[in-house]
This record gives structure tokens, C-alpha cells and sequence, in this order.
């Protein structure tokens, strides 16, 4: 089997490369046994990537011959070409990924299926790439300054993180099926109750805002390894880490802000009575209490934390420390007005990405002039995605209330409904 130059230069740099003629992810594994590939684990996403150039979409893939030591391969795809998109589309249709690993004596095959929630997120990710992508000027992206960026500041290994396997979680499921024999009855019942609760109250928050809630833990995770970092690196030292913070935040905010964050750090300090000195191990107390407020200061707190740091600044800091690969570029915000009113009227999202599709030239021009029902189905679900994207972003930049609140809010039919046919 003989390889393209494109397609050698390809695996030279990402270790993976797409071969378009039959849309087999071709892997380098020169060097390694032959033997691994048969019984080697698979895991494998799709990632998107805001960058000051334009969205990257990228196919990330860890292949573990023995599990302390994976391997990370990836294929960033050009969203200016098609055959690029129509790959794209497929994938996050039918989530089947088909692999060739080169071994440098021939190639062994393996193919790769997505759990139905990781094809259900690349579908979401590609979508939003797209969205991301019609608001950039159609010469303004620039495919490889992007990647370049990416390469500087990404891991693939931080943006395929994770902790349990598959295999982790039938060992856990094992050990607590025979630790529960033992347990009565009523123990369970009792502990179901709890977590059903528990689950009751948190699903339908999680439903109405997935992807807020995935984007926070994100940040969250980021900067817990920013502190572990920071603390590893200055630990012995931290004048000099100091200096960087303060640098930091003096070419980040402007004066009125800094003043506002000096008042608020001596307020908390103040009402923690906190004492950044060292203690003798036996005035430590050993339960860790969290400082409670006084009655009447909660308002203050409240008012004293709304005069808040614009969010150009704080953006300016966090990228100054590491914490944000880059902005996203484009124009204003596209107008979703109409297409919220359609759907708050009763209008299916079908019928409104339909009207949509035929109103909006610029969707037109992307789907080759084709109107809804010409589409093939992965594309009439990521235009759906993008248009139901769209309207709750207006409706909640306009603090309108969200088509998912209507529905739920509304009284239950009474006798049949009068549906709104579809054209």
C-alpha cells in the first residue's frame, strides 16, 4: 500500500492521517508490534477548538497498548473542504471511525465505534464549529495559522482527560454488587431515595443547560491544574509568582477596577480572619471549617462582588496566565428574532429550520441552494442543531424566555391537538 506525500507529511506531524479516497483514518505505528493493534484500547473524540483564526475540528485518538503508556494521535480537519465536511458529517452521523495502522511491513485494520453519547457530542461540536465559522468574513479563516495556534497551546492528551475507563466502571460495579449482599433492605431503599432525589432536582437543570454545565467543569478542571502547576513550579520560590499575578492583573485592569478587587480581598480577608502564617501543628485545629457570615453582611458581600470586573479585563488576565487558547472572531451576532418567534408560536424546529433555510441566503449558499427536504439527514440534524443553537442563544441574550420554559410551562392539552402540518 503506498501513501501520498500529503498524506506522509500528514502522519510525520499528527501521527494520523485521513486517506479521502475511503475515508480511512491511517495511523503511524512504526515501531511497535504488530501484535498490539488486535487487543490495544481505543478511545477516541471529536474536538472543537476556538482559536483567534477560526474553529479547528479535530479527531483525537488515544491508542493503549499497555495502559500507564497510551499513545495520542490526531487529524485536524480544514472546514473549507468539503470532502473534509462531508467526513465530518458521516462520522457524526454513523460514529464508525475505520483505522489503518502501518506498522512499516503492511497494515492491520480495525474499526472503531462511538459510544452513542460521544456521537451525539460530535455532532453538537461540529455544529457549533459551523455556527462559529459563518461569522468570520469567508477570507478571513485561515485554516493553518489556526492549527498553528492550536499546536501551541493545546495537549491532546488534556482534551481526551479522563479518569475512569469502561473496564474501571464493570470493576467498580463488581465490587459494589458483592459489597451490597450484606447490606439490608431498607439500608438501600433508603440510599435509592436519596440519589433519585438528588437526581430529580439536578437532571432537568442539566437537560436546559448541558452545554454551560460541560463548559464550566471544563474551565473548572483547567484552572484547579493551572493552581496544582503554578504551586509545583513555585512552591520553593513564590516571590517570583507573585510578581507574575500582580503583573498580571496591573496589565489586565484598569485602575478603578484593581481598586475595587484591593476592597473586596481586604473585606474577605477581614471577615475570615484569616492568618497566612505559619502555626504550630498543635494549634491546628483538625476539622476544617468554612467561615460563616455575620447577619447582615450577605447583602454587602453581594453588592461589593456586583461591582464586578468588565469582562474584556478579565478575559485579558486569563489569557496573559495560560488559562484561554484565544477569542472568537466575527461578526455581531446573527438576528434569530424571527425564528424565535416561529417556535414560540408553535412551530416545530423542523418547520422553523425549514423556513429558515429558505429565508437566509447565506444558508443557501452553504447547503449548494438545496431546500430542506433535499438534504440528507445529517445535515437536516446539524442545521437543526445550529438553528435551535441560535434561537436560545437570542432568546437568552435578549433575556427572553427560553422555548424549553414555554413548553414546560404550558397546561396539558385537553381533547386532540391540532398540529401544524408539515410542508
Amino acid at each position: 500500500m503506498t501513501t501520498t506525500k500529503q498524506e506522509k507529511r500528514n502522519l510525520e506531524r499528527f501521527g494520523c492521517s485521513l486517506r479521502e479516497s475511503t475515508g480511512v483514518f491511517c495511523i503511524d505505528w512504526k515501531g511497535r508490534p504488530e501484535t498490539q493493534v488486535a487487543n490495544a484500547r481505543i478511545f477516541a473524540l471529536l474536538a472543537r477548538v476556538p482559536t483567534e483564526e477560526g474553529p479547528i475540528v479535530l479527531l483525537g485518538l488515544e491508542i493503549s497498548s499497555v495502559r500507564p503508556l497510551p499513545n495520542y494521535f490526531y487529524f485536524p480537519f480544514d472546514l473549507k473542504k468539503q470532502n473534509h465536511r462531508d467526513h465530518l458529517s458521516r462520522l457524526a452521523e454513523t460514529g464508525e471511525i475505520k483505522l489503518s495502522f502501518l506498522t512499516g511491513k503492511g497494515q492491520r485494520l480495525r474499526t472503531h465505534q462511538l459510544s452513542g453519547y460521544l456521537r451525539g457530542r460530535s455532532a453538537e461540536r461540529y455544529a457549533e464549529a459551523l455556527q462559529e465559522l459563518e461569522s468570520i468574513e469567508p477570507d478571513k479563516y485561515d485554516f493553518a495559522r489556526a492549527l498553528l495556534l492550536l499546536e501551541h497551546h493545546e495537549r491532546i492528551p488534556e482534551l481526551m482527560q479522563r479518569i475512569l475507563l469502561e473496564e474501571s466502571v464493570r470493576e467498580i460495579s463488581e465490587k459494589i454488587d458483592k459489597a451490597v449482599q450484606t447490606v439490608p433492605n431498607e439500608n438501600r431503599e433508603l440510599a435509592r431515595s436519596c440519589v433519585g432525589e438528588a437526581a430529580d432536582a439536578f437532571v432537568p437543570y442539566y437537560r436546559n443547560n448541558k452545554k454551560h454545565f460541560l463548559e464550566n467543569l471544563q474551565r473548572a478542571r483547567r484552572g484547579a491544574t493551572l493552581v496544582l502547576d503554578f504551586h509545583r513550579i513555585f512552591a520553593d520560590n513564590p516571590e517570583p509568582l507573585i510578581t507574575l499575578l500582580s503583573d498580571g492583573l496591573a496589565a489586565s485592569l484598569s485602575r478603578s477596577e484593581l481598586e475595587r478587587l484591593t476592597d473586596l480581598v481586604k473585606f474577605v480577608i477581614s471577615l475570615s480572619k484569616l492568618r497566612f502564617k505559619e502555626q504550630p501543628p498543635s494549634s491546628i485545629d483538625s476539622k476544617l471549617s468554612v467561615p460563616e457570615l455575620p447577619v447582615g453582611l450577605t447583602a454587602q458581600v453581594q453588592l461589593m462582588a456586583g461591582s464586578r470586573i468588565s469582562k474584556d479585563s478579565t478575559s485579558k488576565f486569563f489569557q496573559l496566565i495560560g488559562l484561554e487558547v484565544g477569542g472568537k472572531p466575527g461578526r455581531p451576532t446573527k438576528d434569530y428574532s424571527r425564528e424565535y418567534d416561529l417556535k414560540m408560536s408553535g412551530s416545530s424546529w423542523k418547520q422553523v429550520t425549514r423556513l429558515a433555510l429558505a429565508e437566509r441566503t447565506e444558508l443557501q449558499s452553504e447547503f449548494r441552494g438545496c431546500d430542506y427536504d433535499a438534504l440528507d439527514y445529517s445535515d437536516q440534524e446539524r442545521l437543526k442543531h445550529r438553528i435551535r443553537q441560535g434561537v436560545i442563544k437570542f432568546a437568552k441574550r435578549e433575556h427572553k424566555i427560553l422555548p424549553s420554559e414555554a413548553a414546560a410551562s404550558e397546561p396539558p392539552p385537553t381533547g386532540r391537538e391540532q398540529k401544524i402540518p408539515e410542508k
